[in-house]
């Protein structure tokens, strides 16, 4: 071999030693950045505080933990009584709007209400409320409130307290003929949204466990 051939032949080694150097560097500093970016999304997702409102949220869960404390304060301030006084039992979405039934002691009395709540800019405000005085000797009581969400859309809340412990659960009559049952759970009420316009609530029956129809209440007699 040629002393020109040798100097060629170890030159091209070197080379070929100096590109497996840099290609085994590059694969390497790779593999740390993708590791790096890995690890900061990882923490990034357990970290990351999703805004909603004027108060940081993790997820839905935790939101509408939030969200209850944020209507609980705006109608203790709207009732003018103090937030241990006031049980939120249901909150609806409608659209941009939040539908909410509660209940709230005053003065040894005990009230239920509905509400709706619109967002302006980064907050709630409590735009509409309905309450009376809970009526303890009627198997159940039903209290409806009218909301609008547009110029063109009206919409009926309708929630009810379940005083009779035989009530397992209930029918809803519509004036178009259909019929809508709600179980009865734990907290002992009823809360639903009439997302229609022409329909109106005809009657409400209780049920007992046994699906016998056993008290109805009638929306004319109410003067709904």
């Amino acid at each position: 071999m040629s002393k020109l051939k040798k100097r060629y032949k170890i030159k091209n080694e070197k080379t070929i030693k100096k590109n497996r150097r840099i290609f085994m560097i590059s694969v390497i500093g790779l593999f740390l950045l993708i590791t790096a970016i890995l690890i900061k999304n990882d923490l990034f997702k357990e970290t990351m505080e999703i805004k909603s409102g004027n108060f940081p949220i993790k997820d839905e869960q935790p939101f509408e933990g939030k969200l209850t404390d944020k209507i609980t304060y705006l109608l203790s301030k709207t009732l003018n009584i103090g937030e241990d006084r006031i049980s939120i039992l249901n909150v609806s979405d409608i659209q941009k709007d939040k539908l909410v039934m509660f209940l709230y002691e005053d003065n040894g009395k005990n009230y239920e209400g509905l509400c709706q709540l619109s967002k302006v800019e980064n907050s709630y405000n409590i735009i509409a409320t309905s309450t009376k005085e809970v009526d303890k000797h009627a198997p159940f009581t039903v209290n409806v409130m009218e909301i609008k969400v547009s110029a063109t859309e009206n919409y009926k809340v309708l929630g009810g307290v379940i005083n009779d412990e035989n009530i397992k659960s209930i029918n809803i009559n519509f004036t178009n003929n259909t019929m809508t049952n709600i179980l009865i759970g734990e907290d002992r009420s009823f809360f639903y949204v009439i997302e229609e316009n022409e329909i109106d609530i005809l009657t409400i029956e209780a049920l007992d466990n046994s699906l016998k129809i056993f008290y109805k209440w009638y929306s004319k007699e109410k003067g709904i």
